[in-house]
């Protein structure tokens, strides 16, 4: 039954509960012998026994802590500086962490989707506890994809001071992403970065002459296109300057005389009819009801 309990690379030897949401697996290494991370002489010589109690996946809602036996053993080689050198379990357990992989990974994938403090206070539902901070620093040291070369990209440019200085930024489209800022929003920085990535095939850009002059040159086969949020602005940019010409012309007509005339208008509310006002009252019933238990849950 233990030898059902996968931790790789070890032989369980035993299973005991130390508190009603606490499991603890007593294991050692299954084979004998460790190579110097210096020399990389293999020894058999055991030096003595240390322990390390990482935390790992939770089981049936119960947090899990192993609890490994493993040996450290004398390095035989003379030229070596390390004396002594410890087992190690790659597949398991990275060194001095006090976590194993697969955990530090469904942690990093609760954090990646919630973030710290949300993704700490799952976490700690799902019998794997650890801290929002924690989550985060194994976000940062997670690795990151190699993404998939664009071929369909926008340009656009960014300040870094406003009115003084501007860059280009680079969006994978695809992948609605940003891939690259540019220091500059020369046509010459950017045809230098189209001609690095030949098999970009569509650039959005807005109506430029400088980008326009560098995708020509930078990827003359692509297809340049004015992108929605140039173009919707360019619309509201026309629009506006119509309403002002429009409102210049307004102004120069003749003053008209108003008439008064006094409107006589309804100045109370319809009386409710009496299946209107039970429709009513069923529907604020309901909505109180939802909010009632919204606020029970919370």
């Amino acid at each position: 039954m233990l030898q059902s309990l996968m931790v790789p690379g070890c032989h369980v030897e035993g299973l005991r509960r130390e508190s009603c949401s606490l499991v603890v697996l007593s294991a050692r290494r299954r084979r004998d012998g460790a190579r110097c991370p210096d020399c990389s002489n293999l020894s058999e010589v055991i030096h003595g026994y240390y322990r390390r109690r990482p935390a790992d996946l939770p089981s049936c809602g119960r947090r899990v802590r192993l609890d490994l036996r493993l040996r450290r053993y004398v390095c035989r080689n003379e030229t070596c500086r390390r004396r002594t050198c410890a087992e190690r379990l790659p597949m398991l357990i990275a060194p001095r962490s006090r976590r194993t992989r697969r955990l530090a990974q469904a942690q990093t994938q609760v954090g990646v989707a919630l973030g710290g403090e949300a993704g700490s206070r799952l976490a700690h539902q799902l019998g794997m506890p650890t801290s929002g901070d924690t989550l985060l620093r194994l976000i940062r040291a997670a690795p990151v994809a190699a993404a998939a070369a664009p071929t369909i990209i926008g340009v656009d440019d960014w300040a870094l001071k406003k009115r003084t200085r501007y860059g280009t930024i680079v969006v994978d489209l695809e992948r609605r992403r940003p891939i690259d800022l540019l220091l500059d929003r020369d046509a010459e920085t950017l045809a230098a970065w189209l001609q690095a990535r030949p098999g970009i095939s569509f650039v959005t850009r807005d109506r430029s002459a400088e980008y326009r002059r560098a995708i020509t040159a930078g990827a003359p086969s692509a297809t340049q296109a004015a992108d929605r949020w140039h173009l919707l602005c360019n619309a509201r940019q026309m629009t506006e300057r119509w309403a002002a010409g429009a409102y210049a012309r307004l102004r120069s007509l003749p003053v008209t005389t108003v008439i008064d005339s006094t409107v006589t208008g309804r100045t109370k509310a319809f009386v409710r009819t009496r299946s209107a006002g039970v429709v009513a009252a069923d529907s604020r019933a309901r909505r109180k009801a939802r909010y009632d238990d919204v606020r029970r849950r919370a």
